[in-house]
């Protein structure tokens, strides 16, 4: 993937977001647009209330699940463009 991340990213502060049922559903008040991830997704979201890089959220998934460095990188690079791109979060 050739899409440019933010080194430090966090979540967007305009976004109101809870917890149902182990699924993370958030609320852009400012686009009036709902959305919901769940599974690790919610994991990545939690990590990113705190100022976070690539490489630290791919270490802590990694010592949590067994999966590939590489794997692991392409598809949290996916996972936070789609974040990015839908405002989810931003560069700190």
């Amino acid at each position: 993937m050739s899409e440019s991340l933010p080194r430090v990213m966090i979540r967007n502060p305009d976004l109101v977001s809870a917890d149902m049922d182990g699924e993370t559903v958030m609320m852009s008040i400012a686009n009036g647009a709902y959305f919901g991830i769940g599974g690790l997704g919610a994991s990545v979201w939690q990590m990113l209330e705190t100022p976070q890089d690539l490489d630290t959220m791919v270490a802590v998934i990694m010592a949590e699940y067994d999966v590939e460095d590489a794997t692991c990188r392409a598809d949290l690079r996916g996972f936070l463009a789609d974040l990015l791109r839908n405002d989810l979060i931003q560069p700190v």
